[in-house]
């Protein structure tokens, strides 16, 4: 397992966030529109345990987490 994000492949991370996002979009889009935001996010935690829980790699958890952090405070900068 990568120490760190800089260690991944950028494009196909890239690539897969757009097609997740892609799938939530909708979702996302529907009204009343702060509940279907944590339907989307519940989706979302669902596929992330499904991978974390598919790993045996005590570190995914901990990567994920830092990942997650890391991904909140960059949308944060942009704002």
């Amino acid at each position: 397992m990568p120490a760190d994000r800089t260690q991944l492949d950028r494009v196909r991370t890239r690539r897969l966030a757009a097609n997740l996002h892609r799938a939530v979009r909708p979702t996302l889009d529907l009204q009343p529109r702060r509940e279907n935001t944590y339907i989307a996010l519940d989706a979302l935690a669902c596929v992330a345990a499904k991978v974390l829980d598919s790993l045996e790699d005590r570190n995914a958890m901990d990567f994920f987490t830092l990942a997650l952090t890391q991904c909140l405070e960059d949308c944060q900068k942009k704002l």
